[in-house]
């Protein structure tokens, strides 16, 4: 482009711009326009102008040194000539920056139009809105550069509300916090203790609540000594019967935890040794897929493990968290998976009776530990038994202060006493009574009382009344509910009604004499589950009960006891008739040698 048609084009530029000022005025002049083809006019004109400044901005960003340089080239030989050059360079400039300024004015104005136009010709644009679809266009940018540039801004604003939004929840919860340690108190300081936020719940605990924040009372010092002990309330306590299936779920789920740890560092290695073995070539890669192949062998014989190899050892760490919350779906926690594993399902557990001579054992070992280390009493019994069952045995059978066996009369008085002082009706606080007996617990509290000392128990023979009412009510609640049935025929116990139905009233139970087929049935059953298992001893013998295997083993008992005596005494007999016989011939054969 030569300086001439550059001036002349920067001529025209200003023409278009004298026209095009004139314009806003004249819009703003008129509040109502309603002219439309007027505005379409404006808008192509505005684009014939950006199209010319956008021409004249290239030519200065890109052109004007070689305009320059051959402005100079010209009258180079000359003093003069470089004098003009330097005065056609400022001058350019100056109407470069010049032309600049008046670009932007434009754009200002043009833009103040096209926003008078968006709001004081909003009806004639409703009007043209089906031919026209571009109406929105005059609220955009005019390049793609300035909508980058406004995107980014509207990030950064977004960036600091979202900034401000965070610290607003902090501080609210840190006023929270404040809140619930102004009402609560502040924490203990121990780890173990956990805060004092009670659950809310409309009919569960806490039962006193806060009209207003609706939380429960803070928790006082007993409540703090049981948590800082690990003390569980009593509704927390409820112990799941397993059934055969969860026992069944559970070794399968040890198996499968077994062969995966196992197999899973085998299978990474093997990845990582075909991933390595597709970069070489030639005996490395051969020496690679050897190693493969020795992996895919180990791995089958991992598979073709027995279950029994698979369970491993007792104490053997297994992904208890995992089976808990996907094999058993939460409904076992993980610690009860692991002590049911460790301490009975594990094949190596040895679940057979305790033996007498095993438990004299085991009180020679528990005194001589002096009562600690049950890990190490269990090792040194050798009979594959846990230190928790050692632990078991030893209260139940050898500890004798845990649980005191027999009432004293002075015990049933004083309870007949604390019964009368404390209960409310019908309700007795076993759990509070038992604290004022030494050495009873609540249990023992609630059968003495409610099997022998209460004074509406009936006692002795059963009318003919109270068998039709007891027969009703086994045909009302079956035979399995004697809690239930108990109510129903007042002053009996449940035990007295149990022990009447199957043995007097019912048809199921066989009654008379004992075969000798039933007494050896009985002796075996004894041998297999040992004595006090009558419940499963009854199950050996059709049509017998448990009260009735206990009372038949006491007259076999009582026999055998009598037959060792009688051996025993007749023996003896037998010894001193032969001594007297002894001294018998000797005195006579010292009377025959004198003679």
């Amino acid at each position: 482009m030569e300086p001439n048609d550059m001036m002349a084009l920067r001529d025209d530029s200003r023409n278009e711009e004298e026209v095009l000022n004139s314009c806003p005025s004249n819009f703003h002049q008129n509040d109502a326009m309603e002219n439309v083809p007027e505005s379409v006019d404006l808008i192509t004109q505005r684009e014939k102008v950006q199209q010319q400044i956008l021409a004249l901005e290239k030519y200065f960003d890109a052109d004007g040194n070689s305009d320059v340089s051959s402005c100079s080239s010209l009258d180079g030989d000359s003093e003069d000539g470089d004098d003009d050059t330097l005065d056609n360079v400022s001058s350019l400039d100056a109407k470069h920056l010049k032309i600049q300024l008046e670009i932007k004015q434009l754009e200002e104005k043009l833009g103040l139009g096209t926003d008078h136009l968006s709001d004081d010709g909003g009806s004639s644009e409703r009007a043209m809105s089906e031919e026209n679809s571009d109406d929105e266009d005059f609220e955009l940018p005019l390049n793609t550069e300035t909508c980058l540039e406004m995107n980014l801004v509207y990030q950064e604003v977004v960036k600091e509300k979202l900034s401000e939004l965070e610290k607003l929840l902090q501080d609210n919860k840190q006023q929270q916090r404040e809140l619930e340690g102004h009402v609560h108190g502040s924490a203990a300081s121990n780890p173990r203790v956990p805060s004092n936020n009670l659950f809310i719940g409309n009919f569960m605990k806490p039962y006193f609540k806060d009209k207003v924040t609706g939380l429960g009372p803070p928790a006082n010092p007993e409540a703090k000594e049981k948590m800082i002990s690990g003390t569980k309330p009593c509704d927390e306590k409820s112990i799941k019967r397993w059934e055969g299936w969860q026992k069944s779920l559970l070794i399968s789920a040890v198996v499968q935890d077994t062969m995966k740890r196992l197999i899973q560092p085998k299978l990474s290695k093997m990845e990582y040794l075909r991933d390595k073995a597709s970069k070489v070539e030639g005996t490395e890669k051969e020496m690679l897929q050897k190693q493969i192949q020795d992996l895919d062998m180990g791995i089958a014989k991992i598979r073709a493990l027995s279950e029994n190899d698979l369970m491993g050892e007792r104490n053997d760490d297994h992904d208890w968290e995992k089976i808990s919350n996907i094999d058993f779906e939460g409904k076992r926690k993980a610690e009860d998976l692991k002590q049911f594993w460790q301490n009975y399902l594990h094949p190596s557990v040895n679940k057979s009776s305790w033996k007498p001579d095993e438990i004299e054992k085991l009180k020679s070992i528990v005194e001589e530990n002096q009562g600690h280390n049950w890990e190490e009493i269990a090792e040194q019994m050798g009979t594959n038994r846990t230190a928790f069952m050692c632990f078991q045995t030893h209260q139940r059978y050898i500890y004798k202060d845990f649980k005191k066996r027999e009432w004293t009369k002075e015990e049933d008085d004083h309870l007949r006493h604390l019964v009368q002082k404390y209960r409310i009706g019908n309700f007795i606080p076993h759990t509070q009574i038992s604290y004022f007996l030494d050495g009873r617990d609540a249990s023992q509290v609630v059968y003495r009382w409610g099997q022998v000392l209460d004074p509406s128990i009936k006692k002795g023979p059963w009318s003919k009344d109270e068998d039709e009412l007891l027969l009703k009510a086994v045909e009302k609640y079956g035979v399995p509910n004697w809690w239930r049935i108990r109510f129903d025929v007042p002053g009996r116990t449940d035990s007295q009604v149990r022990d009447r139905y199957l043995d007097c009233l019912s048809d199921d139970v066989k009654k008379g004499p004992w075969t000798r087929e039933e007494v050896n049935m009985l002796i075996r059953a004894v041998n297999k589950y040992g004595v006090g298992k009558w419940a499963k001893i009854a199950s050996e013998i059709p049509n017998r009960i448990d009260s009735q295997c206990l009372q038949k083993w006491k007259q076999i008992n009582k026999r055998m006891i009598a037959r060792r005596s009688f051996s025993n005494s007749s023996i003896s007999h037998l010894l001193d008739s032969k001594r007297i016989l002894t001294k018998q011939t000797r005195e006579k054969r010292k009377k025959f040698g004198e003679v």
